[in-house]
């Protein structure tokens, strides 16, 4: 959806520009957090987590006001209404970000429903490909692969942490499939090319990683 995204971030007048998507969950303090790496190149991810209940907590709340709401919201934050996830993307950034695994794409902390970063690296790069259109996948992450080549450095601060609404999204494989054509004609990355053993379905970890390294290392 990078148009909408690249329209949202010539509206805004920050130095600092967060991309944060309308079905994120996060705690008090989220944008302080984000601002804290005032580092002129510093990338700055929230780790999320995937709420496999959100149809039936939304539907428990849908009469709520805006404090019962915040307050349920903070629940969900923190553990306390449901079981969390983490999906194969946000393994791989922790994993790497912990050590836990080679540094082998850390572009893909450019994940755009939880990041920041300054504007003038945004517009220094060029901002988003719009030739990815209205489909969903991969621009984000392309546009954290010229982020790092331009300089950037990666920071994924816990605090700033969100919650994913987790829905359906019946054509999410097609969409995903067609930008993720896009990406790889624009970067021959070999960690670009090997994505689909990563997001694909079924995909995984240590798949990925063993298939940019040869070898894969024990990843929770």
């Amino acid at each position: 959806m990078c148009i909408r995204d690249s329209a949202g971030a010539a509206a805004a007048r920050g130095r600092r520009l967060l991309f944060l998507d309308d079905d994120i969950l996060t705690a008090p303090g989220h944008l302080n957090e984000h601002q804290e790496p005032h580092e002129s190149q510093a990338l700055a991810h929230g780790p999320l987590r995937e709420f496999p209940g959100a149809r039936r907590w939304l539907e428990r709340h849908a009469a709520s006001d805006a404090a019962e709401l915040a307050a349920a919201a903070a629940r969900v934050a923190a553990g306390e209404e449901g079981r969390l996830l983490r999906n194969t993307l946000e393994t791989l950034v922790c994993a790497m970000d912990e050590g836990k695994a080679p540094p082998v794409a850390p572009w893909a902390a450019c994940v755009g429903a939880n990041t920041s970063l300054p504007r003038a690296l945004f517009e220094e790069v060029g901002g988003f490909d719009e030739g990815f259109g209205l489909g969903w996948g991969c621009e984000d992450l392309e546009l954290g692969v010229r982020a790092l080549a331009a300089g950037a450095h990666v920071v994924v601060p816990a605090p700033a942490a969100g919650v994913h609404l987790t829905h359906a999204r019946p054509d999410r494989w097609e969409q995903h499939a067609a930008n993720l054509d896009r990406f790889t004609a624009l970067h021959g990355l070999r960690a670009v090319r090997e994505l689909p053993r990563l997001l694909g379905e079924g995909g995984g970890v240590a798949a990925y990683v063993a298939a940019c390294t040869g070898a894969a290392p024990a990843v929770r």
